[in-house]
């Protein structure tokens, strides 16, 4: 995926209002590929101060990369087709925010 294509001026541009302090990162694993999310793909995420989670998915630092799961207190439980993801703590991983838009880019065949 080249980030450049989805930058302009170092701006991720997105579809979805969202505020100053939101970041974009790139999904490293496969946790969530049940529920439409791919390595690769840009998550636009809200810190967790602008948007509390309820089981929507978030995004966490763990285990050497990026991850993203559904929240249901106190774990993060995966959704992906990779039976070796187990449900992870809360307090075992750096919560990185709330993903409130998915951006994949389709390259032309």
């Amino acid at each position: 995926m080249d980030p450049a294509k989805l930058e302009k001026d170092g701006v991720v541009v997105t579809t979805h209002e969202v505020s100053s302090e939101a970041i974009c990162v790139v999904l490293d694993h496969d946790t969530m590929t049940l529920a439409g999310m791919l390595p690769g793909d840009e998550l636009v995420c809200e810190p967790l101060g602008k948007k509390q989670p309820r089981t929507n998915a978030i995004i966490a630092y763990y285990d050497g990369g990026v991850c993203a799961g559904r929240f249901f207190a106190p774990f993060i439980i995966p959704a992906s087709s990779n039976a070796a993801h187990k449900p992870v703590s809360v307090s075992n991983v750096h919560v990185i925010g709330k993903v409130v838009q998915q951006i994949r880019i389709v390259e032309p065949v």
